[in-house]
Parts: C-alpha cells; structure tokens; sequence
C-alpha cells in the first residue's frame, strides 16, 4: 500500500535536490547552514516537487492514459483515487510549511515560487516552446539557492551560467528521448514536442555546452579550476552519450542511476561535502 505513495510522490527523483550541495561546496564555512538544516531542506524540496507532481499528473490524468509509459502512474491507472491523492497533498503541504517556518534564509520563498511556477508550467505553459525549458532551468536553479543565505551576487553570474547550461544540455537529451519513445506522432502526448526537431535539440544542445565553456572562461580559474572544469566538460560528454543512447530517460531520469558514472561522482560530491565542512573556507 505504500509503495503507491511512494510512486504518486515519485521519491525515485528525489535525488535531483542533491543539486543544493553545489551552492553548499561555495561557500564560506560561515554561511553554510547546520547539517540538520540541510537535511530538512532536501525533504522540504522533495514534498514541494512531490506535491506538484501529483497535482500535474492529475491535471494529465486522461491524456496518460493513451501515453504507453505513463498510463502505469497510480492517477492514470486508478491505482490512487483524486481523494487519496488530496490527503496525500495535505500532508505534504503541511511538512512543507513547518520546514519553511523554522528554516531561515531564503527556502521559504523559493519553495512558494516553485510551487507556484511549476503549477503554471502544468497548466499550460510546457505547451509553450522553449520557456518550458526555461521555466525547467529556473526551477533547478531556485532548488540551488534554497540553501542559501542571499540572492546570487552578479559575481555569481559565470557559475549560474554554468548550472543553466548544464541543466540546458540534459533537458535536449530529454525532449529527444521523448520524441523516440512515442513513435510518429509524439504531438498527440505532448503538444511542445513537435516544436523541438533534432537540428533545433542539436542547436540547443551546443548553446548549453558553449554556454558551459564560455562561463569557465570568464570565471579566470586557477590551474586547479581548470583541471575541474576540464572534467566536468569530459563528464558532461560522457553522461551525454548516456542519455543519447537511453530512450527511458524521458520518462524516468533517475535511471541516470543506474550508469556507473552517476554514483562515481555522488559519492566523491559526498566525501567532499563531509571533509569540506570541516575544512576551513577557501573563498
């Protein structure tokens, strides 16, 4: 019975709120929040996203039931009831409002426009050629900044550059998995998806990865962020000729998972974020 929960929540993409370690690894040991903190962020984050998933796959509920994936998720098969799901919700909201209460900074906000932009984006806007992507960056970049004290500073322009032409980059990968995993007429799941042919996917793709390279540039690291930035370029390729070649990505990101590539580097973002909040600052 709780597995059904679980799937209505869709807890298998709870991993994508690791994302607020990457803000966590820049900042002064002072800024950082207190690791109880943290941890209430991510579930905070992960009820939020959990709470506008279940409402979108309710708004969807008919059209996934002619999708040939999407059809199994519990509001589209009658697994979950609309009255389960709203209890479900309930208690969510309630978690999400007690975390936001006693959590300073700037969470409490970022979780409101959040819940508010990614219901906009249910209602119509993916319909709407590249804002969807745009409102998808927005939304990765807000679950950054939860943890966070303060608004990014213009100084922090390069390496919001960065986080955006990243998230740029997979979201290509993700359109196109869709296109492949529907057949001839993906339009008929998913309105956008006959705006985004592969020369238009390619073109974006390339504008993610030059906006990557050109941000490392401006940033004039030192020797040390070169060889990181080198690397992660050399990762991005690698984890992009993953998801070029998985047509279930669209569907089910979190398979990202199960490529050798993904835990390799959770786990030393991990061993990092553990020593470096004993370490002392570098910036």
């Amino acid at each position: 019975m709780f597995k059904k929960y679980l799937r209505l929540m869709r807890a298998e993409q709870w991993y994508k709120n690791l994302i607020i370690l990457i803000p966590i690894f820049l900042m002064s040991a002072q800024s950082r929040s207190n690791v109880l903190e943290i941890v209430c962020i991510f579930f905070g984050l992960s009820a939020v996203s959990s709470m506008t998933y279940i409402i979108n796959d309710w708004i969807d509920r008919d059209r996934d039931k002619l999708h040939p994936i999407k059809k199994n998720r519990p509001l589209a098969s009658g697994e979950v009831s609309g009255k389960e799901a709203i209890i479900a919700n309930i208690f969510l909201a309630i978690f999400v409002v007690t975390t936001a209460y006693f959590i300073n900074g700037l969470f409490a906000w970022e979780v409101g426009i959040y819940f508010v932009l990614t219901n906009m984006y249910s209602l119509g806007l993916k319909n709407v050629p590249i804002l969807d992507m745009v409102i998808i960056i927005f939304n990765f970049l807000l679950r950054m900044s939860a943890v966070m004290p303060v608004l990014p500073t213009m100084q922090q322009f390069w390496e919001v550059a960065i986080a955006s032409g990243t998230i740029l980059i997979f979201l290509t990968h993700k359109r196109r998995s869709e296109i492949k995993s529907l057949g001839a007429h993906p339009e008929k799941h998913k309105e956008v998806l006959k705006y985004y042919t592969r020369p238009v996917l390619y073109f974006l793709r390339v504008g993610g990865y030059l906006a990557v390279m050109l941000a490392g540039i401006a940033l004039d690291l030192d020797r040390n962020g070169q060889i990181i930035m080198i690397s992660w370029l050399i990762i991005l390729g690698l984890v992009s000729f993953k998801c070029s070649r998985d047509e279930q990505l669209a569907i089910k990101p979190h398979i990202l998972i199960k490529n050798y590539i993904l835990p390799t580097i959770l786990i030393g973002l991990i061993a990092y974020f553990l020593y470096s909040m004993q370490a002392s600052p570098k910036l």
